[in-house]
C-alpha cells in the first residue's frame, strides 16, 4: 500500500478547493493561508501518517475506521472525528497555528477516505441504487451520496434504513470476506 495514496486523494481535492476559493474571492486571510502552505504541510502530515509502519507510530483503528461491526460504532468514530476537527477550529482561532489545523484536517480526511474506500457504504448503495431503479446500473459514481446526505436526505429514507441494519467496515489486521484488504 503507497503510503501517498491519501496524499494524492487530498491533494487533488485540495486544488480544487484553491482554485474555487481564488475564483469566488474568498477571503484574503484564507487564500494567503493557502498560498504560505504551512496548512498545506500540515494536512500532508496529518493524511500520511497514520499509514506510517507500526515501528514509527502506533496504529489506532480510529484514524482508519477500521474493524466497526455496525452503524452506531462507525457513527459514533465520526462524531469523535468530527469532534476533534471542531477543537481544532477552536484551537486555530486561538494561536493561529496553521500547520496543527492543516494536520487536524490531515487525520479527518484520511479517516474519512478510508471509511469509503475500506466500509461496505459503496457496496450497499450500488444495491440500494439497482433496487430501486429497476437494475439499472449507476449511471455516474458522483451520484453516490456521501454518508451525511444519506443520513440527512429525505430521499434517502431507504438507503439509511439499509445502512442502520448493514453498514460494517473491515476487520484489520485480517484476511478474506469482511476484512480491511477484501473491502478495498
Amino acid at each position: 500500500f503507497l503510503v501517498d495514496v491519501h496524499w494524492r486523494i487530498t491533494g487533488n481535492a485540495l486544488q480544487e478547493v484553491k482554485t474555487q476559493f481564488y475564483r469566488s474571492g474568498t477571503s484574503f486571510y484564507v487564500t494567503n493561508m493557502l498560498a504560505r502552505g504551512w496548512f498545506e504541510r500540515g494536512l500532508y502530515l496529518g493524511v500520511t501518517v497514520p499509514d506510517l509502519p507500526k515501528e514509527l507510530r502506533a496504529y489506532n483503528p480510529n484514524e482508519h475506521i477500521d474493524s466497526k461491526k455496525n452503524f452506531e460504532d462507525i457513527a459514533a468514530n465520526l462524531k469523535t472525528i468530527y469532534s476533534q476537527v471542531e477543537e481544532a477550529v477552536k484551537k486555530f482561532r486561538e494561536n493561529k497555528n496553521e500547520m496543527e489545523l492543516g494536520y487536524r484536517f490531515g487525520l479527518a480526511a484520511h479517516a474519512l477516505q478510508d471509511f469509503y474506500s475500506h466500509s461496505n457504504y459503496i457496496s450497499l448503495y450500488m444495491e440500494y441504487y439497482r433496487s430501486e431503479h429497476k437494475g439499472k446500473e449507476l449511471p455516474d459514481p458522483s451520484a453516490i451520496p456521501t454518508l451525511e446526505e444519506a443520513l440527512s436526505d429525505p430521499k434517502y429514507a431507504v438507503f439509511k434504513r439499509i445502512l442502520k441494519e448493514k453498514l460494517q467496515t473491515g476487520e484489520y489486521p485480517g484476511e478474506g470476506e469482511g476484512s480491511h484488504k477484501a473491502m478495498n
